[in-house]
């Protein structure tokens, strides 16, 4: 049996539950092949500060992790392969990619393999159980957590030995002796050797900090190079992490730091320093506390580092950010003048993208989400900076897929300009919030969707749901694009569909690609006041 590309980017569980399926259904002497992105092919590639643009490509989907953080390498295959009951395996890395066959033994039979042969057998007591012949359920193959420190990135680079000696002996003894973050090294491998590094590595540490002090530090390397890592552990009794674990990265640059104790403050905290050298301790644990962020924003000079605790990587936000700005500010200000208008932000998040739309002219705003913890996010992005002035911006709790959390904003109401954005496809009554938002709105709708061009269907939100939805919208439809715009239109609005000025790249591709048309940022225009339609008409959760 043969798997071709089939498991690039499902989550860890998924993929247990597919190797557990199809080990039940092989015959005895039967083999499996299948390939997946190798993790430490991609992280050499995201990091190294002298990679093309198109050496990238690609490096994103071997990172995604999903909600139990997926990281493949031989060494997880293999152990994923034996837990599902294969008896024998074979991996080999081939163009950043893990190549891996499996085998079943000619003298077992499936059913004796030691798998469950009642796929619900794992439910637990009082449990509904599904008596269809269906594969198991994700949940009940889902490993154990793991509490992974934060990985602090430094880029090595050529001259290793006198790059951690210094990094070592400025930082070292702010690091030591933490079970919360670690020092993740990343080095070329094509300039050097996996044991050229762990002896260089082993030396600075010597002669730096000894043997007496405990220094969680990584080494971004590829799968084949543990057996240099396991050396440095034996040389320099230093813990080592093998990546094959969940990350967490903070990506802070160690060399503009001066202050080791500031040091450890910021990366406790996941904060950069402000360029003055201040810290303030109290913003630090607040942002802190508030972890994962979804944008890298700033507050009052301290650059927050996004996606910490989350499935998403720094690198992969940042760039996703730098992207969407092209559209949802670059040209959103090209197209409508801001200065004295009232804005709505529509599931706000911290309000990132308003925040830009205020520093071009706006005079209010106000904001409903749907999450507290990005409520509070909000509050805290905007309290620490002159966005406007306090009491001319407000965030609050509330649902928009909700008709009764529409007063909140009709009490704040009418706006000049009203921002959906992100959030069409997490829910499935998107018509009636485009309805309820051009209502409150006197001039300009901003629509930034995902878009598809087939029948709109009910499906269950992926992923990590405290990251991308609240329970209420579990259910969701992404919108048709030619009936989006068509509604749109209805409700008297004109609309322009903006050009995309830029390509496929990390965090805008897969179901995010602007450039494919997946994803689009619609400018309407209300030219008229609209009228029910047959298609559109009232409904009993018309606000009007």
């Amino acid at each position: 049996m043969e798997a071709k590309g089939e498991l690039d980017r499902a989550d860890a569980a998924s993929v247990r539950v597919a190797l557990a399926e199809w080990r039940r259904w092989m015959a005895p002497g039967g083999e499996l092949r299948f390939d997946l992105p190798d993790a430490g092919a991609a992280l050499a590639a995201l990091l190294d500060p002298a990679s093309s643009p198109s050496a990238c490509d690609g490096a994103e989907t071997a990172l995604r992790a999903r909600a139990d953080g997926a990281l493949w390498t031989a060494a997880r295959i293999e152990r994923e392969l034996e837990s599902a009951g294969f008896d024998g395996s074979r991996v080999r890395v081939d163009g950043g990619r893990l190549v891996a066959r499996a085998f079943v033994a000619t003298s077992t039979s499936p059913s004796n393999s030691g798998m469950a042969t009642d796929p619900t057998s794992s439910a637990p007591d009082g449990a509904a159980r599904d008596e269809s012949n269906t594969a198991p359920s994700a949940a009940s193959h889902t490993a154990p957590t793991v509490d992974a420190p934060t990985r602090v990135l430094v880029w090595c680079g050529g001259g290793e030995r006198e790059r951690l000696r210094d990094l070592l002996a400025t930082y070292g003894r702010v690091l030591t002796n933490r079970s919360d973050l670690e020092l993740l090294c990343v080095f070329d491998g094509r300039a050097t050797t996996a044991a050229a590094f762990t002896e260089a590595a082993g030396a600075a540490f010597a002669a730096t900090l000894g043997t007496a002090h405990g220094l969680r530090l990584g080494c971004v390397a590829l799968p084949e190079d543990a057996a240099g890592l396991e050396a440095l552990r034996a040389a320099a009794a230093i813990r080592i992490a093998i990546h094959d674990e969940p990350l967490q990265l903070a990506c802070l640059d160690l060399a503009g730091h001066v202050d080791p104790a500031r040091l450890a403050r910021a990366i406790g905290g996941g904060i950069t320093e402000p360029a003055n050298g201040a810290l303030d301790d109290e913003l630090v644990r607040a942002a802190s506390d508030l972890h994962p962020w979804f944008y890298p924003v700033e507050l009052a000079g301290h650059r927050v580092v996004p996606g910490l605790g989350s499935p998403c990587t720094p690198q992969y936000l940042e760039s996703r950010t730098a992207h969407r700005r092209q559209m949802l500010v670059d040209a959103v200000l090209e197209r409508v003048d801001m200065r004295g208008r009232r804005l709505l932000d529509l599931a706000c998040n911290c309000a990132y993208w308003t925040s830009a739309w205020a520093r071009a002219g706006a005079s209010e705003l106000f904001g409903l989400e749907g999450r507290p913890e990005h409520v509070a996010q909000a509050r805290l992005h905007w309290s620490s900076n002159d966005f406007l002035p306090e009491g001319a911006w407000r965030f609050e709790q509330g649902d928009i897929a909700n008709a009764a959390d529409w007063k909140t904003i009709r009490d704040h109401g009418p706006f000049d300009v009203t921002l959906c954005a992100g959030i069409l496809y997490h829910v499935r009554n998107y018509e009636e919030i485009l309805r309820w938002a051009v209502q409150q709105t006197r001039e300009v709708l901003v629509v930034d969707t995902r878009v598809q061009d087939g029948d709109e269907v009910l499906i269950d939100e992926p992923g990590d749901l405290r990251f991308n939805a609240i329970e209420s919208t579990r259910r969701k439809v992404v919108p048709n694009r030619a009936r989006l715009i068509a509604v749109l239109e209805e409700l008297g609005l004109s609309c322009e569909v903006l050009d995309v000025p830029f390509g496929t790249a990390l965090g805008v591709d897969h179901d995010d690609d602007y450039a494919a048309g997946r994803r689009i940022t619609i400018v309407a225009r209300k030219v008229r006041s609209a009228l029910p339609s047959a298609r559109l008409g009232t409904s009993s959760t018309d606000l009007r």
